[in-house]
């Protein structure tokens, strides 16, 4: 993963910019704090663990991490997600530290590893997804 220092300025064009540029490239960025050194996602302006607003952004093409819990969606009261249903989306506990909620791919199984990797959603911002990890 690369670092970033973090821009302090507000929305996409700010502090959350990095995100949404590595989420356009298909990667995905978690925020890591310089003074507890813990990552945490989704990101925030400071860390939930120590306060500290001193934050690097780690930056890689996929995140590797075991899929904990699944639902699926058969009712929204979003209408950009009433096409799409079923939704499958599940937590996954990343081996970088955080729990996060993303869409999954059919052939996840809770207790199986999995690649998380970030996109753009239709109004451009950043959203998870999880596929089965490949056996090397």
């Amino acid at each position: 993963m690369s670092s970033q220092t973090s821009n302090k300025t507000a929305g996409n064009d700010g502090w959350l910019k990095p995100a949404v540029d590595a989420a356009a490239r298909g990667m995905i960025a978690i925020r890591r704090c310089a003074r507890c050194g813990r990552n945490h996602y989704p990101p925030r302006e400071i860390c939930p663990f120590c306060l500290d607003d001193r934050l690097d952004w780690e930056i890689s093409d996929r995140a590797n991490g075991v899929m904990l819990a699944q639902t699926v969606l058969h009712h929204s009261n979003e209408e950009k997600f009433r096409a799409r249903l079923p939704l499958r989306v599940g937590l996954v506990h990343l081996q970088c530290g955080p729990t996060v909620v993303a869409f999954v791919d059919d052939r996840c199984i809770p207790g199986s590893g999995v690649m998380v990797s970030a996109r753009l959603d239709e109004e451009g911002r950043p959203v998870l997804a999880a596929v089965p990890q490949q056996r090397d």
